[in-house]
């Protein structure tokens, strides 16, 4: 095949090229994979590509499944949300109390919060009849309990290791110390049993009001020993170890001490080893 060229301003004349068949071939099948390259560029990165693929769309119905997704399970975690708030309103205002009453702590207790219940004062100074100089031995133990001030330092409320300091700037104002589920959690000093309550994040909590503006907390605990109004001596058993709540990652016992609304370090009020 003879190609000529025609060039009007060159005075040589026509020049004329050679092209022999198989050098076409290759020049046709370069030219058409230069032209399905140009084709896909226009329509990855010009508008060109929304008239033949929408993109758009697609994307869309992606981002409709990765919401339905993420509903179905919001609705699965409010389903046991609205469970467990329902258990606790049970718990509360319903069910009988199951929790132990006596020491030492058992291992049979069911794991739930004591109910809150109506309960007597401290029990007041009862005079005999006979002899009024006479009184109960029990009564006069606890006729002053909230007038000992604590001795400091005193033991820990369980032995175990302290695994997180007291560290207030991020909002935790105790002491954690790890130990073994089950062990028996101790009160440090005497006192009386103000609240018994369970939370979500803390589960199972106890809180003890002692004399001189004291008051001591533990939470994550398994079994609470003790309701609201009971009167506790140092080294009563107060609950059992445990790990429930959300913000716990093993069994141990989370330890506040509060003096007049002050939260104080608990380590530097207890004999640590």
């Amino acid at each position: 095949m003879t190609v000529v060229m025609l060039d009007e301003e060159q005075p040589d004349g026509p020049q004329s090229y050679q092209l022999q068949p198989g050098q076409l071939i290759p020049a046709l099948g370069v030219g058409a994979l230069g032209l399905v390259v140009l084709t896909w560029l226009s329509m990855v990165f010009t508008p060109l590509g929304a008239l033949v693929y929408n993109r758009r769309d697609h994307q869309l119905r992606e981002s409709i499944d990765n919401l339905s997704s993420k509903v179905l399970a919001l609705n699965d975690s409010l389903d046991i949300r609205t469970k467990q708030l329902t258990d606790i309103k049970e718990v509360i205002i319903g069910q009988k109390d199951t929790t132990f009453q006596n020491v030492p702590v058992t291992e049979s207790q069911k794991d739930y919060v004591q109910s809150v219940k109506d309960v007597p004062a401290l029990p007041p100074i009862s005079v005999d009849n006979d002899n009024s100089e006479v009184l109960n031995k029990g009564d006069l133990i606890y006729s002053d309990v909230l007038t000992r001030v604590p001795v400091f330092p005193t033991e820990m409320p369980v032995e175990g290791m302290i695994t997180r300091k007291f560290e207030p700037q991020e909002g935790h104002y105790g002491i954690d110390i790890a130990t073994n589920e089950g062990e028996e959690i101790h009160a440090v000093a005497d006192g009386v049993v103000i609240n018994t309550v369970w939370s979500i994040n803390y589960g199972y909590v106890i809180y003890v009001q002692h004399g001189g503006g004291y008051v001591t907390i533990y939470k994550h605990c398994r079994d609470l020993g003790k309701q609201e109004g009971d009167v506790v001596l140092k080294g009563d058993v107060l609950a059992t170890v445990g790990k429930t709540g959300l913000l716990t990652s093993g069994p141990h016992v989370h330890m506040e001490l509060w003096h007049n609304g002050i939260a104080l370090d608990p380590s530097q009020y207890l004999i640590t080893k």
